[in-house]
């Protein structure tokens, strides 16, 4: 008994530190010394019980005291079973083929990469928030701040693989404010991830809801800088094969973090349009294929690809647009409110649409390069009757950028409502000509020619349109008008009744 005693007294003093104790003023220990002997003494005159009893209950007490007052045991890391990176065997996710690397993957990197481990909190705010774009890299890829295993394709369908989710095309997604537009479940989405939709795009995951809704926040540690706040940050699970993606927007103070796979990120300040502007008429691959190649060296985006457990920090106001290089699993946390002047001043337009002029031409002084801005407030000018005025405006903005279709088809229906059809259908064919394959070219001027009553002619654009997005009724709605007109009434019948069945 008293060598388990003697074992654990010095046990329980060397892990809590305890040091010996001297009385005050007791240089040499001496009446420590005369206490020790008196005790021997008192031990010696006592019964072998009082021994026993003197020894254990002190002992006892101070063992009650030690175990009640011991820290809370380390939890292991939250990657303490995950070795980073998964090989494609263990995370059921594709890697991009010879073919794709080579389509969609650079080394050109004009965007600033930052260690974890060297970049603190201080710094990040005061060189980078709502400054310029990072790359925040980390010795041990995502492992260092989520789970892994728990984004892999098995975890995911375990638990998820009946749950709704959004998924969209590159357009269709901007074009709907940040979401996709295709419902599914999560298991038929991965039915579909490698399929093409249309002009070889696959769909996209773009969906805000998912994540929040799921147990996934629970694994997410990242630095301070990137904190998540309830009511302050919205989440978007994102989750594609190569060659998806999403077209310019941007949006107030965000980051997103790739779990799986890669992300090409093009970027443009907030005081420089992206080429081809910002309600696109571009696909992000047809932007890439198109536009990006023609481009001279003043219109260069910023670039880079996020390689697999990296962050980027996305400033506020910042153009983006991104291509998945293989299949590529992201989570983007987004701020919900604007922070910056110009933001704040977009974040309002829609809401008192009677102030919308006077905040566009707020803006146009704050931007005046912006063909964004230009855009938006020849809109204003030509739905108060200002036709001049609205052409005069847009004349700049396509002259500024000549990749600007959606611009372009504008002005060519600002000039047809002030009575210049012949300036019209010019502009309708020169932004044709730009992008053969823009659907909204397609619709506006089969539209015209329709009200020229050149019946013919708006059917064959129809039949294109039909030809690029089979899933959209408007195209059908469109083509069975003509085909009345012209007198094919079987026709007529036959593609309205498709339209109808697209839009059920």
């Amino acid at each position: 008994m008293n060598g388990k005693i003697q074992l654990q007294v010095p046990k329980m003093r060397n892990s809590r530190k305890t040091k010996p104790t001297k009385s005050t003023g007791d240089k040499n220990g001496e009446t420590g010394r005369a206490n020790q002997n008196q005790g021997q003494h008192n031990n010696v005159s006592s019964s072998p019980y009082m021994v026993t009893a003197t020894l254990i209950l002190p002992v006892a007490c101070v063992a009650i005291f030690y175990v009640i007052n011991q820290p809370p045991p380390i939890k292991p890391s939250i990657n303490s079973h995950s070795t980073y990176p998964l090989s494609a065997e263990v995370s059921g996710w594709q890697r991009a083929s010879v073919e794709e690397e080579k389509k969609f993957n650079t080394n050109f990197c004009t965007i600033e990469r930052r260690n974890a481990s060297s970049l603190t909190s201080e710094e990040f705010e005061q060189v980078y928030r709502y400054r310029k774009p990072l790359i925040v890299h980390f010795n041990n890829g995502a492992a260092d701040w989520t789970d892994p295993m728990k984004w892999t394709k098995a975890s995911l369908r375990k638990l998820y693989s009946q749950w709704s989710i959004l998924s969209g095309t590159s357009e269709d997604i901007v074009r709907r404010g940040g979401n996709g537009d295709t419902e599914t479940s999560f298991d038929e989405y991965l039915e579909i991830m490698h399929r093409k939709k249309h002009n070889d795009e696959p769909m996209y995951v773009f969906d805000r809801r998912f994540y929040n809704d799921s147990d996934l926040p629970r694994s997410i540690r990242v630095p301070l800088y990137f904190n998540i706040k309830d009511g302050v940050d919205s989440s978007i699970f994102f989750l594609g094969g190569s060659g998806s993606g999403v077209s310019f927007h941007k949006h107030a103070d965000a980051w997103n973090g790739v779990i799986f796979g890669r992300k090409r990120w093009f970027l443009y300040p907030p005081q420089k349009t992206p080429p081809g502007g910002v309600w696109p008429s571009f696909s992000q691959l047809d932007w890439i294929k198109k536009v990006y190649p023609n481009l001279p060296p003043k219109d260069k985006p910023l670039e880079c690809v996020q390689e697999e457990g990296e962050i980027l920090y996305l400033p506020e106001s910042y153009y983006h647009g991104t291509v998945n290089i293989g299949d590529t699993m992201a989570i983007g946390i987004q701020k919900y409110n604007a922070a910056t002047k110009i933001e704040k001043l977009f974040y309002k337009l829609g809401k008192r649409r009677e102030e919308d002029l006077e905040i566009l031409k707020e803006l146009s002084d704050l931007l005046p390069e912006s063909t964004e801005v230009l855009h938006k407030l020849a809109h204003q000018y030509f739905t108060a009757g200002n036709f001049q005025q609205a052409i005069k405006t847009l004349k700049r903005a396509v002259k500024m950028d000549p990749f600007f279709v959606i611009a372009k088809l504008d002005l060519a229906r600002y000039y047809d409502q002030d009575g210049n059809t012949e300036k019209a259908d010019q502009l309708f064919q020169e932004a044709l000509e730009v992008h053969p394959d823009s659907f909204d070219g397609h619709i506006h001027y089969g539209e015209f020619l329709y009200e020229k009553s050149d019946y013919q002619k708006a059917a064959v654009y129809y039949k294109k349109l039909i030809l690029m997005r089979p899933d959209k009724a408007f195209g059908y709605h469109w083509l069975a008008k003509c085909l009345e007109k012209i007198g094919d009434k079987d026709g007529a019948k036959a593609t309205r009744r498709k339209a109808q069945n697209l839009s059920r």
